[in-house]
């Protein structure tokens, strides 16, 4: 279970109390404490002990809540190969062209941040192996035979990524950089697909200024406090900014 600070206490001496309450190390979790919030400042697999390290921030003036690491990245969620512009709101077009309309008023909050896309492809090698039958066949001067290995190659790379977040019960919606079609921006699509990406996000935004947004999953300062063992870390990020709004 992670235990996330999302205000630090006034009074700076209020986490290492916390900690000496549960027992925990105060300078490591004060340390944890620095940063951009809401940072997990502690994991621990006893729920319990996590929960009483929550109550005794929250008695010295800090905001915090619990996240289970085995929901992060979990909810339902389109990938929008395109998106159209519509009344009140736009449509993500998935992979096989259907729409799926998306009202303004159904956004909860708008995040871009940046996530691992994995890609794998087949490749075929061709090896020489030594062949004892070609060698006495041949009189020993075939030794070898060609024999070919097909493997499969996986690749990640962090990328960009727009999420719409939505308060209907509506699958979330992402918006990949490098993945997506955007010949919908018209005069204003460029060769470059983040410049593409932050367009998108101006016209969403300028459609509908109302809407909240954050990019804290994408700024660097914030990323360096959040953990990545055993859990996407971009993942991660989103769901620590969208538990805190």
């Amino acid at each position: 279970m992670f235990v996330v600070l999302e205000r630090a206490p006034a009074d700076r001496e209020g986490i290492v109390r916390a900690a000496q309450a549960v027992g925990l190390p105060a300078v490591d979790l004060r340390m944890r404490a620095q940063g951009v919030l809401p940072k997990v400042i502690h994991t621990d697999a006893d729920v319990e002990r996590a929960g009483r390290l929550a109550t005794a921030l929250r008695e010295n003036g800090a905001a915090v809540f619990l996240l289970d690491p085995l929901g992060v990245g979990q909810a339902p969620r389109l990938y929008a190969r395109s998106l159209a512009w519509i009344d009140g709101g736009f449509a993500a077009v998935d992979g096989l062209g259907a729409p799926h309309p998306c009202p303004f008023s159904a956004i909860r909050l708008i995040q871009k941040g940046r996530v691992v896309h994995s890609e794998s492809s087949e490749v075929t090698r061709t090896e020489k192996k030594f062949s004892v039958g070609r060698a006495v066949l041949s009189g020993g001067l075939l030794l070898t035979k060609s024999v070919e290995k097909k493997e499969l190659q996986t690749r990640e790379n962090r990328v960009a990524m727009l999420l719409v977040q939505r308060k209907d019960g509506g699958d979330e919606i992402a918006i990949v950089e490098g993945h997506h079609d955007f010949r919908f921006l018209g005069a204003q699509m460029t060769p470059t697909s983040m410049v593409n990406l932050d367009r998108t996000l101006a016209e969403l935004r300028r459609r509908s200024p109302a809407t909240p947004f954050d990019d804290r999953a994408f700024q660097q300062a914030f990323l360096l406090g959040v953990p990545s063992a055993g859990v996407d870390q971009g993942e991660l990020a989103f769901a620590l900014v969208a538990a805190a709004l």
